[in-house]
Order: structure tokens, then C-alpha cells, then sequence
């Protein structure tokens, strides 16, 4: 069966194909014709799922300004390597619970090597990604792409509503609490 692509490749893309047991899927994400993901894993689409309505409902919390003179690779130690690091116990909860809000974990096993962080850059009207891929093999890449947001949430609902008529969410119910059917239908 062919791949499906919600988006443009070459801005902001999700591609599914199904996986040959039920309820699996393969899951790419593309950004600027960079792929992310590849096909030789496949799981459930409810990480991706659920990641739509967290950012829908967290993103106004979702940047801090000394984010704007960071690099990528900077964002993602900030918010998520400094829990490795000697930090008080008092402070460890606090920057937990920050790590907890920026990252979106996007799927069951179609993403081992990435790590996903979502910006919302409210001023801007834009959204901006932190990846961090580790494979094991080479040094730890940090990649960061900006999408305008109306686009980026555009697409995500497209694949959203063809998640929700084609019944491809294992966990059930579908929607979180405060979501409806209304939000993903225009």
C-alpha cells in the first residue's frame, strides 16, 4: 500500500503508511526536504495523535525569549540535557516538569533516534522544531526548522482528520478532555 502525505515535503510534511499488522503505521516527518523517520519501524499513531492536542493546549507557553539568540543544539541542552547534569534536588522537579512541556514525543518506535521539542513563536505567527537525533554511530546532530504556524497546524489537522475517519487511534477516546470533533473540522 502507498504512502499518504499530509502537507508539502519541501516546508512541512507528515507521511504514514500502514504497517503490516493492524493499528501499526510507518511515520515520516519532513521538513525543508529533509526526512525524519524512516520506514522500517512501525507503531501507533497516538504519540502523533495525542502531540497535536498537547501543543494545542500548551502553546502559548511553549517559548522563552533567551531562546531567540540560541542555537538548536543550545534550546535542546537548555531544556533537556541540563537534567543530566549536578542541579539541585529542589530545582530538579521544576526543570523536569519544563522538559515534560517542550517535548513532544511524536512516535512509539517509528522515532528512536529523535528527540522533538515545539517552540511557539507567538510574535513571529511561526512554530519552530528542535530535533535531536542520536543513532548511536556519529556525534548527536541538533537540527531546528521554523514553519509558519497556520501552515504547520493546518497540516497536522489534515492528518489529524484522516487519523479520526479512518479510526487509526489505538487508545481510546480520541479526543483528549476540552477536544472535540469541532476542533479538528473546519
Amino acid at each position: 500500500m502507498d504512502s499518504k502525505i499530509f502537507g508539502d515535503k519541501s516546508i512541512f510534511a507528515i507521511e504514514t503508511k500502514p504497517y503490516k499488522i493492524p493499528q501499526k503505521h510507518y511515520l515520516r516527518i519532513w521538513f525543508n526536504d529533509k526526512v525524519f523517520g524512516d520506514f522500517k519501524k512501525g507503531g501507533s499513531l497516538d504519540y502523533m495523535i495525542n502531540a497535536y492536542f498537547k501543543f494545542l493546549k500548551h502553546q502559548h507557553g511553549l517559548f522563552e525569549s533567551k531562546f531567540r539568540i540560541m542555537s538548536a543544539r543550545e534550546i535542546y541542552s537548555d531544556v533537556v540535557l541540563v537534567l543530566f547534569t549536578e542541579i539541585p534536588d529542589e530545582l530538579r522537579a521544576e526543570l523536569h516538569a519544563r522538559c515534560e512541556k517542550y517535548g513532544f514525543t511524536l512516535g512509539d518506535h517509528q522515532f528512536n533516534n529523535y528527540s522533538f521539542l515545539f517552540l511557539d513563536l507567538e510574535k513571529e505567527q511561526q512554530v519552530q522544531i528542535v530535533i535531536y537525533e542520536m543513532d548511536g554511530e556519529s556525534d548527536a546532530k541538533a537540527y531546528s526548522y521554523t514553519i509558519e504556524k497556520d501552515y504547520f497546524l493546518s497540516v497536522y489537522k489534515e492528518f489529524i482528520r484522516y487519523a479520526y475517519q479512518n479510526d487509526l487511534k489505538k487508545h481510546k477516546p480520541f479526543f483528549p478532555a476540552d477536544f472535540s470533533y469541532d476542533d479538528i473540522n473546519d
